[in-house]
């Protein structure tokens, strides 16, 4: 080979090391498009619709107001107050309950489970909780007192479906329905 070959053959391969040299540095220092991770977290919370006109209370829905579907319970509270709004010792019972919708699932001490997971921002199918209920009037030590039901709701994730079993101690098929307690 001459000289001149050499020098060539040289200089080739010292192009293609610095070319492949700058093609690699440029590949480690290139700079990406800022990527933003959007991760919204679960937020399962629920909230109780109601009319009362003074002596029924009716039209109980219970809204899903997370962003994910849950199971909705309900729990409902009798007890009296006075002309001023102070509770007061009688004792109370819960009045007659009726359902309106097949979906509810009676628990104990006056607990009630929607039977299906709700989707976010949805009402309990359109159905009502119950029918309306009639609160009473009554005496007690010489005054006159007045019936009061608080229906107080919660909400649990759907999904994993061992939530709702764990936390409310209550059975559900395997078609994700709420089918009692256990």
């Amino acid at each position: 080979m001459t000289r001149k070959k050499k020098i060539i053959l040289v200089l080739a391969v010292v192009m293609a090391i610095v070319l492949a040299m700058g093609i690699t540095l440029a590949f480690m220092f290139k700079k990406s498009e800022t990527v933003e991770n959007e991760f919204v977290p679960a937020s399962v919370t629920c909230e109780v619709d109601e009319l009362f006109d003074g002596t029924h209370k009716n039209s109980i829905k219970i809204r899903n107001t997370g962003n994910t579907k849950a199971y909705l319970c309900v729990k409902l509270i009798s007890y009296w107050v006075d002309g001023d709004g102070n509770i007061v010792g009688k004792t109370s019972e819960m009045p007659e309950v009726s359902f309106d919708d097949v979906n509810w699932v009676q628990g104990s001490d006056d607990v009630y489970y929607y039977a299906e997971p709700v989707d976010p921002e949805t009402e309990t199918v359109n159905d009502l909780l119950i029918s309306p209920i009639v609160l009473r009037e009554d005496s007690y030590n010489g005054y006159t007192v007045y019936q009061v039901v608080e229906v107080f709701a919660e909400a649990i994730q759907s999904a994993p479906k061992n939530a709702a079993e764990n936390s409310w101690n209550v059975n559900i098929s395997k078609d994700g329905k709420i089918t009692g307690e256990k």
